[in-house]
């Protein structure tokens, strides 16, 4: 049987091209860059998401750099994301988010 794997953009990991999350970074989005807020697909060279207008560039609130919005900061490796509050969801959604995506509870 044939396997067909591709390559993880952040880490370059060959993982199954079904993937769902990334084994090494644990990436949630491996063979694509979504908007932390809406999931559309955006790339490193746009400045905010054309669907909701969020600014794809943040102020890591661990080492104070600019960053792309990635799971993780490029410039400490710091995780940008939270678990959310829900018990039941669990969800790991972007620090900056006012509301988890995946159930909707308010995260600040």
């Amino acid at each position: 049987m044939t396997s067909y794997v591709k390559q993880c953009i952040h880490c370059g990991e060959m993982i199954s091209k079904d993937a769902k999350y990334c084994p090494k970074c644990k990436s949630r989005n491996p063979f694509i860059i979504r908007c932390p807020e809406c999931f559309r697909e955006v790339t490193k060279d746009q400045k905010e998401c054309s669907c909701c207008g969020r600014k794809l560039i943040v102020k890591c609130p661990f080492c104070g750099e600019m960053s792309f919005v990635l799971d993780q900061c490029e410039k400490c490796g710091t995780c940008f994301l939270i678990e959310c509050f829900n018990k039941r969801c669990g969800e790991m959604v972007f620090f900056q988010n006012e509301y988890c995506t995946m159930c909707g509870r308010r995260l600040k």
